[in-house]
């Protein structure tokens, strides 16, 4: 009994740390997310976002990310931000 209740009660401290841990998470990941949209909504090219985004995040992350926010229809563009966020804080 003592062993569950002490595990138990470091879940529930841990709790805050992981749910701001993955709040910072997410931030860090929707600044990259926030670039490929921005460009787009910019009207830079897909080429030049990938390239740079390549540089910053690597080949595969980058190149993903792009095909996904450049295949978004346009009246869909501004969505993407809000609901990446509220997907990845569900998580």
């Amino acid at each position: 009994m003592r062993l569950s209740f002490a595990s138990l009660l470091c879940l529930t401290l841990a709790s805050p740390a992981f749910a701001q841990e993955a709040v910072a998470d997410c931030d860090a990941q929707l600044v990259v997310v926030s670039k490929a949209v921005d460009a787009r909504e910019a009207g830079q090219s897909k080429g030049k976002t990938r390239r740079e985004l390549r540089s910053e995040y690597g080949r595969t992350a980058a190149d993903m990310l792009v095909d996904f926010v450049y295949g978004v229809p346009d009246d869909q563009v501004a969505e993407i931000k809000d609901a990446y966020r509220q997907q990845c804080e569900a998580m």
